[in-house]
């Protein structure tokens, strides 16, 4: 095939699984030679900057979306954060089906209404000249037309899509009549109070790098640099174990990200504004979960509550001097504010990393009790439970300025200044359930709902 002019308009984004790098480096090779520039991590992705900030922005920019759908990425959270973000920005989806593979349910409402193109079970000059074609052709507007098989393939799981459909439409349409109205503010322990539930509107990336997607977004490369975070369900996450308190640490790099009120939410309060630019300098370690009762007890600590609380709860009762205390004992400390929310966010630039009632125990699903530590799902860096179960103390104390653009941070003289605990909890409603919402009490408060994490300088 002769190579073309290169379209208009920004690169072709190559969605993959890690285990597929070869066929998508083929992929890759094979448009641009026919004169298709495309993005692909992690050959794009500049050094130092967050992965999931930098694949939010080439999907925002790209002029359309490759998929590569084998069994592996059939089955990858990450690939479908992906996709999610190119149907919602409506930005045309190619999905290339290598093997005798059926999309995955989630995979299906996404695709089922796009064009795909069928590789059998390799990948070679002839499957790139028809690709290239096809892809020319959606570029252009036209339709692609599938022969006999294809249409018979497309057929045989395309009653799953219309179900899944269906039931997204249920879920929709119960969240809409279920929903707590703003007139009714939940009753909230911890003193934190506000309106109902807004819907999270979706904001264009931020900063360098920009801000990213509302569900965890990326598919890390097989052996991606030490700066590039990853996830808990791919080889490429960086983690280890702290002998100190037989904790899972998982790295979070250096980079920068927008802080405070996500646009569109109706919720934000004074104390999360304005929104700003902050560098975190470097990278650093931080639980995977919550210190549970059975950690703190190893350390000698304890709660007055809950010394026949099970051990994989969160501990809670310690007020912000034993927390700090206890991080330092097995060589750690607190995170600061801005660490504390770069890594809840992820690289999503909303209010939530993903939807709210998968990812996080609050007062709409809790039952009004706390729960084991990492029985949500993890954002993108890989830790669990960064909203709801039990809010977090932190470092910092309320006192400080907001709208510093530094990670750095200044120990008030003032012993009583108020601390800062983030993320939400059990007892909170919705609306203080957000990567941005603070509360700020008493250092020596030792409340049941109020809990927190460890973190670890690096490397």
């Amino acid at each position: 095939m002769t190579p073309s002019t290169p379209s208009s308009g920004g690169p072709i984004f190559i969605s993959y699984a890690s285990e597929d790098v070869a066929a998508a480096t083929q992929i890759r090779t094979g448009l641009e030679q026919g004169g298709l520039p495309c993005w692909i991590a992690p050959r794009d992705i500049e050094p130092g900057t967050s992965f999931p900030a930098a694949i939010t922005a080439a999907v925002s920019s790209c002029r359309a979306l490759v998929l590569l759908l084998t069994e592996a990425s059939n089955a990858s959270p990450h690939v479908l954060s992906e996709i999610d973000l190119a149907f919602n920005a409506r930005k045309p989806i190619l999905a290339v089906l290598i093997g005798n593979v059926t999309p995955s349910a989630n995979l299906q409402y996404f695709i089922s209404t796009t064009h795909w193109f069928d590789a059998e079970s390799s990948f070679d000059e002839d499957d790139l000249a028809r690709l290239r074609a096809d892809l020319e052709k959606l570029l252009a507007g036209e339709r692609i037309r599938l022969d006999g098989e294809r249409a018979r393939r497309r057929t045989s799981w395309k009653v799953g899509a219309v179900a899944g459909v269906v039931a997204i439409g249920l879920a929709i349409a119960l969240y809409a009549f279920f929903r707590p109205r703003p007139s009714v503010a939940p009753e909230n322990p911890t003193g934190v109070t506000g309106p109902g539930v807004v819907r999270p509107v979706p904001e264009s990336p931020v900063a360098s790098p920009p801000a990213a997607p509302t569900t965890p977004p990326a598919t890390p490369p097989a052996t991606p640099p030490a700066t590039t975070p990853a996830t808990p369900t791919t080889p490429a996450l960086r983690t280890k174990v702290n002998a100190a308190d037989g904790q899972t640490y998982v790295w979070i790099p250096p980079g920068r990200f927008s802080m405070g009120c996500s646009a569109g939410d109706a919720e934000c309060q004074p104390d999360e504004m304005p929104t700003h630019t902050v560098r975190i300098r470097a990278g650093f370690w931080l639980a995977r979960t919550e210190v549970t009762v059975a950690q703190y007890r190893r350390r000698g600590g304890s709660a007055p509550s809950q010394k026949n609380t099970p051990g994989n709860l969160p501990v809670t009762e310690v007020d912000w001097k034993e927390a700090k205390a206890y991080c330092a004992a097995i060589g750690g400390r607190l995170p600061i504010e801005a660490e504390w929310e770069y890594a809840a966010r992820a690289g999503t630039s909303e209010r939530y990393y993903d939807t709210l009632s998968t990812i996080a125990w609050f007062e709409g699903n809790s039952d009004d009790h706390s729960h084991p530590v990492g029985g949500k799902t993890a954002n993108a860096f890989g830790l669990h439970d960064m909203l709801g179960n039990v809010y977090e103390w932190v470092r910092d104390r309320y006192y400080n300025k907001y709208d510093d653009t530094d990670d750095a941070i200044e120990e008030p003289l003032a012993s009583n200044a108020s601390g800062v605990a983030r993320g939400g909890a059990w007892t909170s409603g919705a609306n203080d359930v957000r990567v941005t919402n603070r509360f700020d009490l008493p250092p020596d408060a030792a409340e049941p709902n109020v809990g927190f994490r460890c973190a670890l300088s690096g490397p």
